[in-house]
Order: structure tokens, then C-alpha cells, then sequence
């Protein structure tokens, strides 16, 4: 029989035995019995009490039912609705593996609403089972749960996730993770009460579900040896930020190939700094990043694949203590690395670590946007506009770096933390050797400038200190800066609590690193988010400045141009 002429069929003989639905209730269930795989009369007789009760009431399932077994022959016995049985033994082939519907909500003497048949559509579209509260693969606790009509434990639930998941892996040719929306579609639909979202997103409330059927589906699908990607940038606090905190060893190089070329690099710093060449010096600590980083790690970088197949869940103690490195002392990596303290080798270094070229994102920031920063700051406190103003009388002096100076002096008096915990002022004629002598080093360690004059503006040497040591010192601002950035990645670091939200600005905004999750610093969640919130209202913020200086520009150029 052609299809056309088989749907008037059916609409026909719906009408003459139930009279009393409504055309559009009889299109739908003619909608249904045609997705149900009904291609001819005599496939009628199939559509048992049960099946035909998820779109019928009971009085009306019945008499359709009695009435196709007498006329096309009967399949088996007529069963209540009290005993329900699973559609997968009476489904026609056409239909892989469906299992019947039965709590289904009704419209109009209970015909299936058009987003249920829609979703009928969608999981025979991709050869997709749908599940009810009788089906064999829903445990026990979950259809407790519907009957009591309260949400299912997480443990039942993820059980009767993980069943529906590998019972799909064996029957569905071609399983891919969007197959899973019309199983959660249809069961949110059947049982909201049990796992319908309290929050629509994109107008659906079944996104929770719909995560949680991916997330077993890639599980599953996860391989048990860890990419590159896994290995070089574990998910654990000492690598954050980083693409590459465990690297493989390079290919060609061997660890004794790799130890020769670090002698070399040693070689080289004892040679004057006039004759150090830094092309030279660049590939040697590129090339011998790998043992840089086993180095500085120890253990942890060993260990890192390892942790990642432990539960994502551990008591705090378990997990400081396998995110806490032991590798080398600082004094022992400035022995034997040291041009790792130096300007130009901790950025090659920083950039191979995290993808970013620290020194030119900063440089560029301060070019692009440290005026408009300091001139919108400047508004916001007296203690701001002091610090302007002193930019002012130092750039008339011809002083080195002012806007770079005032940019983070700026950006921590903001935030109201204190320029003291990040450096320390010392007499102007100080030197590398005094510095134990005259200087107070931070007490936990954490890396900071002993600045040689009496504010930042006049200053012209920088010592880096970490650790409570001299590990580097330079006579320009902005390399003491982003090596004092830099050492927080480099030796795996937390920043200091102190100056928590203007370096998260600082990594956010200037680095423009913005991992997903995790962070930086040591604070809670519940902190974290305050952090957040105040990087992103001071960028906010900077950004609408930004637009309204330009605007104003332009119209005071347009005025001039018409007056002229």
C-alpha cells in the first residue's frame, strides 16, 4: 500500500472506531503509529493495550486494540495497563529497540502533545530507544522515585545513565554524543517532576541531563593513555596557566644530549655579558625545556599523568599534598639555570610555559592603554590622582618608565591592597651585595622588588627576591616587573595572597591568560568569584572610558574641521 493512501487508511479507521477524538488528536496518533514502523494493515495488529495506552486512555487503547486483533489476527493477549511490559519484544524491526512510553502526559484524551512527537521523530531519526519508568535498564531507586513523583538520588540516576549509555553503545549504529538529547528530551517530558531543570537554558530544561549522558558517553570513550596536551598540562593548581608544565622529551634528544647542552648553557654565563649571544643562548634553553621543567618540578612533574586518573574529588590535605613540587631549591635552579634569571631568558622560558610572550603583552598594554588606565583611575581616588600627579613631575624630569610605574602602583591601590607587599624601599646607592643587609623580605617567601630609592618613580635598580634571596636585579622597571610576574609560573607559585586580585588582573587582563577553571591564587570559590567580579568591573570599566575619550576625540576633530 503507498504510504499516502496507508495514512488515510489509518485515519479513516481511527474515526470509525473512536468518533468522538478530535482531527487533530487522530493525526497524531496516526503520526505515532507511523513512527512506530505500522507500514500496512496487518502490522496493526502489533500495537498492543500498552502501546497504544501511552497515546489513548485506557477505554479507548482498548477498544482500538480489540478491534485490529479481530480484524488482522492477534500477536498476544490483551494486557492491562497495570502490567505493563517493555515494547522491545513486540516492536516491529523498523523500529531498532524501542521501548514503549507508558507515563506519557496527555493533551486531549491522552494524545501525545507535538513536542513529544517531535521528540519521537528526533530519537528515530538517530535510531535511538526511548526509556520509560518500566523499561529493564531504569534502576530500581529511579522509578521509586517517579512513582513518588521526587527526584532520584545522584547515585540512581547515575546508574540509570550509565545503563541507558552502554545499552545504546551495543544496539545503535553510528552512537554519537547529540543522540543523547532526545533520550533526555523525552524523559524530562515524561517525568518532570524527576528530572526537569529548575533553570531553562535556551528555553529546555533538560541540559543537566543531557550533560550528564555526554559526559558518560566520553568517559567511555576517554582513552586510557594520556594525550600530549594531558601530560604537558595537567589539571592540577602547580599548572595553571600552562600549556606545557610537564613536557615530553623532544624528539632526537636524549636526557644525556640534553645535560651536555645545559653545560653549555652554564659555559656561556661565565663568559662577560658582552660576549653573550643570545641567539645562541635562546635555542640552547629552548631546546633544553623539557629538563628545565623536570628540574624545577621534581616529583610532581612524574607524578602529574598520575594524579589525573585519581578521583577529581580528595580531601584538601590529599590534594595540597600531591600539587606541592620538590624539586629544586631557588637557589639551586639559579645555579643550574642561570640565565633563567635574567630578563630574556625567564621570558623564553615563560613563553614555552604558558604560550604567552609576557614581556610584549605587557610593553603593548602599557602603549596602548596605560595612559587611558591612569587617567581614568585617576578619577576614582585621591590617593589615584597623587599617584598621577606624581607621574606628571617625573615625566617633566625625564624619568625612566613613568606610565609603566604609575600603571601598577595604580592598579594595587585600586584594589586596596598594598604597594609595600610587592616592594621594598631601600637607599638609592644599595647595591647587589647590601641588599641581605638593609632589605625585609616578604616572611612566606613570595616573590618581591627591593627598590634602590625612595619611591618607584626616581628608582633605577630593581632586585628581584624569591624566596627571601637575590635571584636577579636590572636597572629597567619593566623587566623587574614581569620577571617578578614570570617567577609565580616559573616556580610553580601561588600569588601572595597580598596582591592576589591586582596580579589576577594583571594574568587576566595584561597576559591575557584565562584558563577555564582553577586559578592562581589560594582563596576559596566563594573569594575567587569577589576577585573576578573586581577584575572584571576595573576592565569593564576601563573599556567604556576608553570609548567615551575616543568619541569625544572624534567629535571635538569634527568641530575643529567644520570650523576651520
Amino acid at each position: 500500500m503507498d504510504p499516502t493512501d496507508f495514512n488515510d487508511f489509518l485515519d479513516a479507521d481511527v474515526k470509525r472506531v473512536l468518533p468522538h477524538l478530535k482531527d487533530d488528536d487522530i493525526t497524531a496518533l496516526v503520526n505515532f503509529l507511523i513512527i512506530k514502523g505500522c507500514k500496512k494493515e496487518r502490522d496493526l495488529r502489533i500495537m498492543t493495550i500498552p502501546i497504544l495506552e501511552s497515546q489513548l486512555d485506557l477505554v479507548d487503547a482498548t477498544d482500538l486494540y480489540n478491534e485490529w486483533q479481530a480484524k488482522y489476527g492477534a500477536s498476544q493477549p490483551s494486557t492491562s495497563s497495570n502490567s505493563h511490559a517493555p515494547e522491545v519484544n513486540s516492536a516491529p524491526s523498523t523500529s531498532r529497540g524501542v521501548l514503549s512510553v507508558n507515563s506519557a502526559p496527555s493533551t486531549s484524551r491522552g494524545v501525545l502533545s507535538e513536542r513529544q512527537l517531535r521528540q519521537e521523530v528526533e530519537a528515530q531519526q538517530f535510531g535511538m530507544p526511548t526509556f520509560d519508568k518500566d523499561s529493564p535498564y531504569m534502576p530500581a531507586g529511579v522509578r521509586q522515585a517517579i512513582l513518588e513523583n521526587r527526584r532520584p538520588l545522584p547515585r540512581h540516576r547515575e546508574d540509570m545513565v550509565e545503563r541507558m549509555v552502554d545499552y545504546c553503545r551495543e544496539t545503535v549504529p553510528n552512537l554519537s554524543r547529540k543522540s543523547f538529547n532526545s533520550v533526555a528530551d523525552s524523559l524530562v517530558t515524561l517525568y518532570p517532576n524527576s528530572f526537569e531543570d529548575s533553570i531553562a537554558v535556551n528555553n529546555r530544561r533538560s541540559n543537566s541531563l543531557r550533560a550528564q549522558f555526554k559526559s558518560k558517553f566520553d568517559n567511555d570513550r576517554r582513552p586510557t593513555t594520556f594525550s600530549k596536551k594531558e601530560v604537558e598540562s595537567p589539571n592540577i593548581p602547580s599548572a595553571f596557566g600552562c600549556i606545557s608544565w610537564s613536557p615530553i622529551l623532544p624528539d632526537g634528544e636524549t636526557e644525556e644530549s640534553l645535560l651536555q647542552k645545559k653545560e653549555t648553557l652554564q659555559d656561556m654565563f661565565r663568559l662577560s655579558k658582552k660576549q653573550w649571544n643570545w641567539k645562541s643562548i635562546k635555542g640552547h634553553l629552548q631546546s633544553t625545556f623539557y629538563l628545565q621543567r623536570k628540574e624545577i618540578n621534581g616529583p610532581a612533574s612524574a607524578s602529574a599523568s598520575a594524579s589525573k586518573s585519581k578521583k577529581r574529588k580528595r580531601v584538601a590535605e590529599e590534594e595540597n599534598e600531591v600539587d606541592q613540587p620538590r624539586g629544586m631549591t631557588v637557589g639551586q635552579i639559579a645555579e643550574e639555570w642561570p640565565f633563567l634569571f635574567k630578563a630574556k631568558g625567564m621570558n623564553i622560558h615563560f613563553t614555552q610555559l604558558t604560550g604567552v610572550d609576557f614581556k610584549e603583552k605587557f610593553n603593548n598594554f602599557i602603549n596602548q592603554e596605560g595612559t587611558v588606565l591612569v587617567e581614568y583611575l585617576a578619577c576614582k581616588s585621591e590617593d589615584l590622582a597623587k599617584i598621577r600627579r606624581k607621574m606628571t613631575r617625573a615625566e617633566a624630569r625625564s624619568l625612566k618608565s613613568t606610565t609603566a610605574k604609575a600603571v601598577i602602583q595604580m592598579i594595587i591601590i585600586y584594589f586596596k591592597e598594598k604597594l609595600e607587599d610587592m616592594a621594598v624601599f631601600v637607599e638609592e646607592t644599595t647595591t647587589i651585595d647590601d641588599v641581605n643587609d638593609v632589605a625585609t623580605y616578604p616572611e612566606d617567601g613570595t616573590p618581591s622588588l627591593i627598590v634602590a630609592g625612595q619611591n618607584l618613580f626616581s628608582a633605577s635598580t630593581f632586585f628581584l627576591t624569591v624566596d627571601q634571596q637575590v635571584v636577579a636585579s636590572t636597572s629597567h622597571f619593566e623587566e623587574a616587573f614581569c620577571m617578578l610576574f614570570g617567577s609565580y609560573f616559573m616556580l610553580n607559585l601561588k600569588f601572595s595572597s597580598k596582591l592576589e586580585i591586582s596580579l589576577t588582573f594583571v594574568q587576566k587582563v595584561i597576559a591575557q591568560i584565562n584558563p577555564e577553571q582553577g586559578s592562581k591564587g589560594d582563596s576559596t570559590a566563594s573569594v575567587r568569584r569577589q576577585i573576578n567580579n573586581k577584575v572584571l568591573r576595573l576592565s569593564n570599566g576601563l573599556q567604556d572610558f576608553k570609548q567615551k575619550v575616543t568619541s569625544h576625540a572624534q567629535i571635538v576633530k569634527q568641530e575643529y574641521q567644520i570650523g576651520y
